[in-house]
This record gives C-alpha cells, structure tokens and sequence, in this order.
C-alpha cells in the first residue's frame, strides 16, 4: 500500500545538502533563461532531425580567403555566415519553417530575420538580422560581426532582440557534436550547429 505524506514530509528537500557545499541564487538573467526554456517547450512540441553536412569546400575557401578577408574587414572570416546564408536559402525554398505561432494561429512572414545565440557572462542572448533574404554574403558577414561584438560588451538595444522568425544555436564553438537547441518563441524552429571536424567517409560517385 502507498503511504499518504503529510505536508511536512513532502516539503522536505529529497536532497540533504551539508553545511560544506556552496549554494549560489540564480541570478536574473538566468532565472529569465529558465523561463522561456520552460516556456517553449510548454508551447509547441519539439521535434529533431540530424543529419550531417560535408563542409570541406567551406573548410577549404576560409582558408583561401582568411589572410585576405582579415586584411579588408579587420576581422576573421568564420563558418556562421555561410550557415546563415544557407538557412536564408532553405527558408525561402520552405517558407512554414519561417513562421511564428500566435496562440491558435500560424503567421507566416515575408521577411526572413535570424536570430543568433551569442554566449555572455551567466547566460545566453539572441540578437537578430533582420530582413536577411535583402543581404548578400559580405552583408551577413558585417551584421554578425557588429551584433557579437555588442551583445557581448552590452550595448544592444531592446529591439534588436525582437523580431526572429527563426534562430541558430551554434554549440560547436563548444566542440560538442550534436545537440537538442530548445526552440526561441514564437518561432517554429530552431538550427542546432555542432563542432566542424574531419572524419573518413566514403564519398558516392556514379563509378
């Protein structure tokens, strides 16, 4: 038979911590995080799939280019822009990814914005490029650049984190491979990025 607890017994902690062990409060910032985790998930179902990408000629043109881009914008050439780029492309080719939901309703919009999430100190931000389908590769290089560098010295405004209608989760600055990104409300999806590294694979031909 189950014994029924008083509610004494159910509000002690299942965990007794000794007097040894640090307790830190969360902060406000991280509290917020937890929230709109919860949120989410709360909201609409998540579903993932995995899949791989070969990113050798990526690989291979930022290494062309690194000495030559650095010399022109001042800055190194990275991997996010050319995931930025393709998920414009992916975005326009299936537009109910670039939706947001609003209670019982779909909104499927015109404009293509991408949030980003950029790591700050005890927490995470996600700023976003708006109007993405309107940049050209150099554009979205530009925009990255300028919304890392002032998400991370704190000199954003409100509104430049409002307005995505789709996010990018880059956990491989991490070295992690894969990843279960929580999707960033009200959009419908999220990109999880994993770690680029090499690995034999055997490469199909018509031969």
């Amino acid at each position: 038979s189950l014994e029924v607890m008083s509610k004494d017994q159910q509000d002690i902690p299942s965990h007794a911590f000794s007097n040894e062990e640090d307790k830190i409060e969360m902060d406000h910032m991280r509290k917020l995080i937890a929230d709109h985790m919860r949120s989410s998930i709360d909201t609409s179902a998540h579903v993932y799939v995995m899949t791989e990408v070969d990113m050798t000629k990526i690989v291979d043109y930022v290494s062309l280019k690194q000495e030559s881009f650095f010399q022109r914008e001042g800055y190194s050439l990275t991997y996010t822009p050319f995931i930025i780029q393709a998920c414009v492309k992916a975005l326009g080719q299936f537009p109910d990814m670039n939706s947001s939901l609003d209670e019982n309703s779909i909104i499927h919009h015109k404009n293509i914005n991408i949030g980003m999430a950029v790591a700050v100190d005890n927490g995470l931000m996600v700023p976003v490029i708006l109007n993405c389908e309107e940049l050209n590769f150099l554009g979205i290089c530009r925009k990255v650049r300028d919304l890392v560098l002032r998400t991370r010295n704190k000199e954003l405004n409100a509104d430049e984190l409002q307005g995505s209608t789709f996010s990018i989760s880059n956990f491989g600055v991490f070295n992690v491979t894969m990843g279960t990104p929580i999707i960033n409300q009200p959009n419908v999806g999220i990109l999880g990025v994993g770690v680029v590294k090499k690995r034999p694979v055997v490469i199909e031909t018509n031969d």
